[in-house]
Formats: C-alpha cells, sequence, structure tokens
C-alpha cells in the first residue's frame, strides 16, 4: 500500500511538474539530458598537488606526500558552465538525480582509472550534520555508491567528520 501512495505522488508531481534537464530546461525524465552530457567538456587528468597534466591522474612522485591522495580522477572540467549549473542545481536546488546522472557516467569510468589495491574501498567524504539535514542526502555518497556499484569495490561508509 506504501509504495501505492508514493505511486499516486510521483504520477502527479510528474504530471504538474514535469521533469526538467537542469541545464538546458527541457522537458526530460532525467535531470542531465544526452544533448547536455554530450556537451559537457571532458577533465584533463593531472597532478592534485602542482596541477600538471599526469597520466591517470596520478600524484607525480616528485609532488607526493604521505598525505598526498594518489590518484584524483574527474570527468568533467569544473570550469565547463554547464557542468558547473548542474553540480548547483543539483546541490541547492536538491536534485538529486543530477549526482544519480553523474554516477551512471563515472562508474563505467573509474572502472577503468581507479588504481586497485586488494585492499581498496570506495568511501564518501562526509557533509556536516547540518548541510545533511538541510539538502537531505549527502551528494558524495550518491556519486560514490554509483562508482561503487559499476566498479564492485565494496561502498564503506568509513569517514568522519570532526
Amino acid at each position: 500500500m506504501h509504495q501505492f501512495v508514493k505511486d499516486i505522488a510521483s504520477l502527479l508531481t510528474d504530471t504538474i511538474l514535469p521533469s526538467r534537464c537542469v541545464v538546458c530546461r527541457q522537458e526530460h525524465p532525467i535531470a542531465l539530458c544526452p544533448e547536455c552530457i554530450s556537451l559537457l567538456t571532458p577533465a584533463e587528468l593531472s597532478c592534485a598537488v602542482c596541477g600538471k597534466p599526469s597520466l591517470g591522474g596520478m600524484a607525480h612522485s616528485i609532488c607526493a606526500t604521505r598525505t598526498t591522495p594518489l590518484q584524483v580522477f574527474a570527468l568533467y572540467d569544473y570550469r565547463d558552465r554547464r557542468v558547473a549549473k548542474s553540480i548547483i542545481a543539483g546541490k541547492y536546488s536538491l536534485v538529486q538525480d543530477v549526482f544519480r546522472a553523474y554516477a551512471a557516467l563515472l562508474g563505467p569510468a573509474c572502472v577503468q582509472q581507479l588504481q586497485r589495491t586488494p585492499k581498496s574501498i570506495i568511501s564518501p567524504i562526509p557533509l556536516h550534520s547540518r548541510r545533511l539535514a538541510w539538502r537531505g542526502f549527502n551528494q558524495a555518497a550518491l556519486l560514490a555508491q554509483g562508482i561503487a556499484h559499476a566498479t564492485t569495490l565494496p561502498y564503506v561508509d568509513a569517514l568522519i567528520r570532526v
């Protein structure tokens, strides 16, 4: 019965407020339409320390310290206005589907890019409790779950915000 009520509410919401792409605002069932996704600027993989291009987004050996991330991977360039607009809409207009769309795109790309070790896990950066209460979701967790699913690496909510 509970699912029936959810389905009716979803039908009414979709009828009154049809889903739209957060970038082009065209009516579309997902938050990022395929046309807008095809226009997103791919990111250049670079060292997390110096920002210069690096193979697979790995930190250069001369740049790395014991606290440096070994690898940073981005699928799209954050300076692309479409990418920025979609992330802002997801975070501040509370459109979770933006992050689910990015997770679906990131997952297969991460299969090839992530350096695996026997102890590899996928863990999201936790949000501040007030931000989580306000937003109702952690966008990093949505992305991490999609990546974990695609890569078959374990998703572990292991980090604590202090």
